[in-house]
């Protein structure tokens, strides 16, 4: 077991005001609770090989100690070791420099001297106990040591200078932060010293909510400042869990044209990156629902030349559907609807593409759901017996049901019978697949209001029911009955109407 965090807390606390008082103290009883609850890893070699040292990293080191011993602001090496055969005093911690009487308003002057003298050990056995540690310290002193005992000190003291940089990055610490930058006394303070650093706070667990309560807090220029800062990094600050969330955060808080058009040139350094990114993609999302075209322009620009990759990727395609609801220019959306009529058989064949195809078909004009079928032409058999392109094949069988309603000159072409009849003639492939059969089903939904088109579907697969299974041929005969019910009372109606 380590020392529990308490125990060293009141440790601190009394060199502490041993310090203040003049008087060095002792820290045997610390140290030798230190070495007894295994706080390093030790090697103990046989007495056969007296005076040799071995190297070993520290093994859960206890909060506080390890920032002590190590909290010189640099690269320090400790060595703790151990000669043991006799009662005699061991040797102690060595430094490259001398570590300072404050560590982050703790006084451990005492300690830090205290642990040259150690305790005295004595044993039968002949041994070298050594252990050497090299670390820099600025990297490593935070966390816990910060959240057991210096965020407290702090607290008392109320001085967080030099510190909110580590204290951001931990639990108790960025709390602290928040709450000094809601008084514009030590506002001031705490942007110069965070400044510099923005960019990895945003990606932080913890510092990304004191950037964002920053930037909340900041003047219009300051804001604006901030955003300038992090230009350079916004392509991995955007495709950070974290940093997404911040930076989706300070959207929110954008006061300024001036703050909007920053924004926007730092996104069109990288858009592809971030529009593709799982954590990205959801920047790019609010930026389109945040803003109106010519702003969004460079959002299109983007999809358009990099077509194939936005429309056969998972967060790609979701970038897609949210321009084709927002919309734009009309120059821009020919562009859009003709690299998709481009790229058709490509993308009815995609687990992603296919999706595409299918929400062009609802918003886009009729000129352009026309070159997409076009485009599919001769090939609606083979789609049909695909996973993903047969889920195309319906929607065009849908569309174009609708389409015809709309076509009461008949000046179009009539692609719903186009289609039902290259189907028709191979109903003996498709009625039996486990794809295709779903697409004669929806053929023959779009049929029933036709009554030529109806004979031409039963009369095309109704020869094919003796190959299926029993189950399977009931279920085809019912959907026929069903059909030819609708398409008489479709009849009688018309009659009535006609009256």
């Amino acid at each position: 077991m380590g020392i529990p965090t308490t125990v060293l807390n009141e440790e601190l606390l009394r060199l502490d005001n041993q310090a203040k008082s003049g008087s060095a103290g002792s820290t045997g009883p610390l140290l030798a609770n230190v070495l007894s609850s295994q706080l390093f890893s030790w090697n103990t070699l046989s007495s056969s090989m007296p005076g040799v040292g071995v190297s070993t990293g520290l093994v859960n080191p206890a909060p506080c100690f390890i920032g002590i011993a190590n909290g010189y602001g640099m690269n320090t090496q400790s060595t703790l070791g151990s000669t043991v055969g006799g009662s005699f005093r061991t040797g102690g911690v060595s430094t490259m420099s001398q570590p300072p009487v404050v560590y982050y308003n703790v006084g451990v002057a005492p300690l830090a001297s205290t642990m040259t003298t150690a305790t005295t050990a004595t044993t039968a056995t002949t041994a070298t106990i050594a252990t050497t540690t090299t670390t820099n310290a600025y990297n490593n002193i935070h966390l816990q040591s910060f959240r057991e005992c210096s965020t407290g000190t702090i607290r008392r003291n109320n001085d967080v200078s030099s510190n909110a940089y580590l204290l951001s990055k931990t639990q108790d610490g960025c709390q602290l932060i928040q709450e000094r930058l809601s008084d514009m006394a030590h506002f001031g303070q705490i942007y110069n010293e965070l400044s510099e650093q923005i960019s990895s706070l945003m990606m932080d667990n913890f510092g990304h909510r004191v950037v964002e309560t920053m930037f909340s807090q900041a003047s219009d220029l300051q804001k604006l400042n901030m955003l300038q800062l992090i230009e350079a990094d916004i392509g991995e600050i955007a495709c950070n869990k974290q940093g997404s969330f911040s930076i989706q955060s300070l959207m929110d808080a954008f006061t300024t044209t001036d703050q909007w058009d920053q924004f926007t040139k730092m996104l069109q350094s990288d858009t592809k990156k971030i529009a593709l990114n799982n954590c990205g993609h959801f920047i790019i999302l609010r930026y389109l629902q945040r803003c109106k075209y010519p702003r969004t322009r460079f959002v299109y620009k983007a999809v358009i030349n990099a077509f194939l990759d936005f429309a056969t990727d998972h967060y790609g395609l979701r970038v897609i559907k949210e321009i084709l609801r927002v919309g734009g220019s009309m120059e821009e959306l020919i562009t859009f609807y003709n690299t998709v009529i481009k790229h058709t058989t490509t993308l009815v064949e995609n687990q992603y593409g296919n999706y595409v195809v299918q929400d062009v078909l609802e918003v886009a004009p009729r000129v352009v759901t026309d070159g997409i079928k076009e485009k599919m032409f001769g090939k609606f058999v083979r789609y049909s017996k695909s996973k993903f392109s047969s889920n195309v094949v319906e929607k065009c069988l849908k569309h174009s049901q609708d389409e015809s309603k709309k076509d009461i000159h008949h000046c179009y072409k009539d692609w719903s019978a186009a289609i039902i009849r290259e189907l028709c003639g191979k109903a003996g492939e498709l009625i039996g697949d486990k794809y295709g059969n779903y697409c004669l089903q929806t053929a023959l939904q779009v049929a029933t209001l036709n009554v030529s088109l109806l004979d031409e579907f039963m009369h095309s697969c109704h020869p094919h029911l003796e190959h299926l299974r029993e189950n399977v041929k009931t279920k085809w005969t019912k959907l026929f009955n069903t059909a030819i019910a609708k398409n008489r009372e479709a009849q009688a109606q018309a009659e009535l109407k006609s009256l």
